[in-house]
């Protein structure tokens, strides 16, 4: 595996590579079998180390967790179909099947794949106890626009996707600058990993700006709302204090779209607070989960 020939190979070494419909996904599963699952679903860029401090917690807790590359991301491959939100959720679904859990899960995503989780709770909500949204994104005029979804089809593709890489370490290195001084070593090595895949993971850039330039408009985001407004899922809405990736104004449709909505306001923590307050986070969502987890 290229992976592990570019190092990380302990890490690696972890997770299972498994062939879906549309490349060889990274998959983790940390927790007893009989314990209630949850389903973690990382953003745009960051692979599933971004869970590494918070699943370490869960399973703690009494959870079965499950984690995985997005296609194209992390140490996964892709082979280029468009990576429409439908793709996603179709992905998530052969996760679940290919680790053989059949209850329905707690889902909780992190930034823009809020719409991920949106649309796994939608289509197949029979597989869904709930739904927590991590810094969402929502509606993002910022990545949702017309301007995006052209430049994914466009005859400079190439040079966008390779060009995204770039821009999203320096994100990445950002985001790393907000670490407290006292963060866990795993949340250092997360992001460390995340940008090597950046950097060598050749899907990657394609494999971002397909996911970029697929994501829903305006009426299909609505329309996607309402579906899961009537499949009546419970969601929770973790907003971080020092939040400046995402806009007020793009998560406001969940507030007035979904009648389950339940937000939690975190006193520290900027859009990754999964990494900089984990012990916050891991709180936040099993008292909002309540009885459902098993003491292990």
């Amino acid at each position: 595996m290229w992976a592990k020939r570019l190092g990380w190979a302990e890490s690696i070494a972890a997770c299972e590579r498994v062939a879906l419909s549309h490349g060889a996904v990274r998959i983790d599963v940390q927790g007893l079998d009989a314990h209630p699952a949850v389903l973690l679903i990382h953003g745009l860029s960051y692979p599933l180390e971004v869970w590494g401090p918070l699943t370490a917690r869960l399973v703690a807790g009494g959870w079965r967790v499950i984690r995985y590359d997005l296609y194209g991301r992390g140490y996964s491959t892709w082979d280029e179909t468009p990576l429409s939100t439908e793709v996603l959720v179709q992905q998530a679904c052969e996760v679940l099947d290919h680790v053989g859990e059949t209850r329905p899960v707690q889902v909780v995503s992190m930034s823009n794949a809020d719409l991920i989780a949106c649309g796994l709770a939608a289509s197949v909500p029979e597989r869904v106890s709930g739904l927590s949204f991590v810094a969402p994104s929502g509606l993002d005029v910022r990545t949702m626009n017309s301007w995006t979804r052209w430049a994914g089809q466009s005859w400079f593709r190439g040079w966008i996707a390779s060009w995204l890489p770039a821009r999203l370490i320096r994100r990445m290195e950002d985001h790393a600058s907000h670490l407290p001084h006292d963060a866990e070593p795993i949340s250092h090595e997360a992001y460390a990993v995340a940008m090597h895949t950046v950097r060598h993971n050749p899907d990657f850039g394609p494999a971002a700006l397909s996911h970029l330039s697929h994501l829903p408009d305006d009426p299909s985001f609505m329309a996607l709302l309402r579906e899961l407004a009537n499949a009546e899922t419970p969601v929770l809405g973790v907003h971080y204090k020092e939040e400046s990736d995402a806009t007020p104004e793009g998560v406001a449709m969940f507030n007035t779209q979904l009648p389950l909505l339940r937000v939690k306001e975190m006193e520290r923590g900027t859009h990754m607070g999964v990494l900089e307050h984990p012990a916050d986070l891991a709180q936040a969502l099993q008292d909002a989960w309540g009885d459902s987890s098993t003491d292990p």
